[in-house]
């Protein structure tokens, strides 16, 4: 029986062929990897901002009242103007930690059945030595004792988030005929994160951009609080 080889015409032609379809099959891999990074830095990056915009909304929901001008108030469609830089760009408001084990029979002159926690949320450059770039989230907590003194000694400051490319909080301006003021009573939040791979030529594509709102609870122990 005779057998037949391979001519090299038909040697190359086969190489060519396998060469075509294993580029093919890098080619559907290396796109299919880049799609699974793709969706997981996105799902980082959403699930990083939800974090952050649920702290903040625990943290209004359990506040007892904001305070009236931070974050300041403005016309419906000015918003748009706002910048994550403005020195009014803060968020501001008091929790109030009652405590009804004292008889107020034995207060002391002054002395009240509550202590109170003011709660600052803040942004400076995560580049404090640069004047441009991204921000960064401060939270700051100043407990104020049962006299209403402030306690200085006790304050605590903590960075939630850096890289933030945007972060404005306001309010907008309630309408002449608003008497429960209730436009007043919800602070919007907008926040913009993109986070950079810096390996990429497309670069800034996982991104989040989030408009939302949370209502202020609005009571206050007594009008005398400070």
């Amino acid at each position: 029986m005779k057998i037949r080889g391979f001519s090299l015409t038909e040697l190359l032609t086969a190489v060519v062929i396998f060469m075509i379809v294993l580029a093919s099959s890098y080619q559907v891999f290396f796109s299919g990897r880049q799609s699974a990074v793709d969706i997981m830095e996105s799902h980082f990056v959403n699930d990083d901002v939800q974090k952050l915009i649920d702290r903040i909304t625990n943290d209004v929901r359990e506040s007892n009242f904001v305070d009236p001008s931070l974050p300041s108030e403005v016309a419906p469609g000015s918003e748009v103007s706002l910048k994550t830089e403005d020195a009014a760009n803060r968020l501001l408001f008091t929790r109030v930690i009652y405590d009804f084990s004292k008889d107020p029979a034995t207060f002391a002159a002054g002395e009240k059945n509550y202590t109170q926690e003011k709660v600052e949320y803040s942004l400076e450059r995560t580049d404090v030595n640069s004047a441009t770039g991204t921000y960064s989230l401060i939270r700051t907590v100043t407990p104020w004792d049962q006299f209403g003194k402030a306690q200085q000694d006790k304050r605590t400051k903590i960075t939630l988030m850096d890289d933030i490319d945007e972060l404005v909080f306001y309010r907008f301006k309630f309408a002449a005929d608003d008497k429960a003021n209730s436009g007043a009573r919800i602070v919007f939040i907008r926040l913009t994160i993109n986070r950079k791979d810096q390996t990429s030529a497309k670069k800034g594509r996982y991104a989040a951009n989030v408009v939302t709102s949370v209502k202020i609870r609005g009571y206050e122990p007594e009008t005398t609080v400070q």
